[in-house]
């Protein structure tokens, strides 16, 4: 499958066939991902990767934070809304990966600059889309942060030093479930000046 295939295939799945990726599969996923561009090749990010019984333990310890999701103002643009559907319920589903049979805790430098944070982007998009490359699909959870109290004892973090920034949940989508999203036209987010 080519790069623009996978992006043109690329959604945020929640709805998860139960079958799990073997783990040089997950392996070969990161490897790739991690070709991202960082400034100064600081590559500021690390990711821990969950299956199984570790899988049901960090859901587990997430779930205590369920309340403050809730209580948590979603931050999408006044203008913009949030998207459609989206619930509390939805929300919640998101701490329990929308059920994908592995799951990712992304952390980075607790005194990351911008600058990492863009690096860190770009890495999680190389997630996604070399999880394509191999046929799988992802989930990009941002409700994992702030979390990191709740999470400490379940994943090797370094609370000092880094902090949790999402969650991706990785797997099969469950095609009889999902439904495509269609995406803005370019004249809504490009303006080009070209002579």
């Amino acid at each position: 499958m080519n790069v623009l295939d996978v992006m043109a295939r690329r959604a945020s799945i929640r709805s998860f066939a139960p079958k799990r990726p073997d783990r040089v599969t997950i392996e070969g996923v990161l490897k790739n991902a991690c070709r991202a561009p960082s400034m100064t090749n600081i590559q500021p990010w690390r990711v821990h990767v969950f299956a199984g019984d570790a899988l049901a333990d960090i859901v587990n310890a997430a779930a205590a934070g369920e309340n403050r999701l809730i209580e948590r103002p979603l931050p999408w643009a006044v203008e913009a809304g949030p998207p459609s559907g989206e619930t509390a319920a939805q929300r919640r589903g998101g701490l329990r990966f929308y059920e994908a049979p592995v799951g990712l805790i992304c952390s980075i430098r607790r005194d990351a600059d911008h600058e990492d944070w863009m690096a860190h982007g770009a890495f999680v998009y190389g997630v996604s889309l070399a999880a394509g490359a191999f046929g799988l699909d992802t989930c990009i959870i941002g409700d994992f942060y702030g979390l990191d109290d709740l999470l400490s004892g379940a994943l090797p973090l370094h609370r000092h030093a880094e902090i949790i920034s999402l969650g991706i949940g990785v797997g099969y989508r469950d095609e009889a479930r999902h439904a495509p999203i269609s995406r803005r036209p370019l004249d809504d987010f490009a303006n080009f000046a070209w002579s």
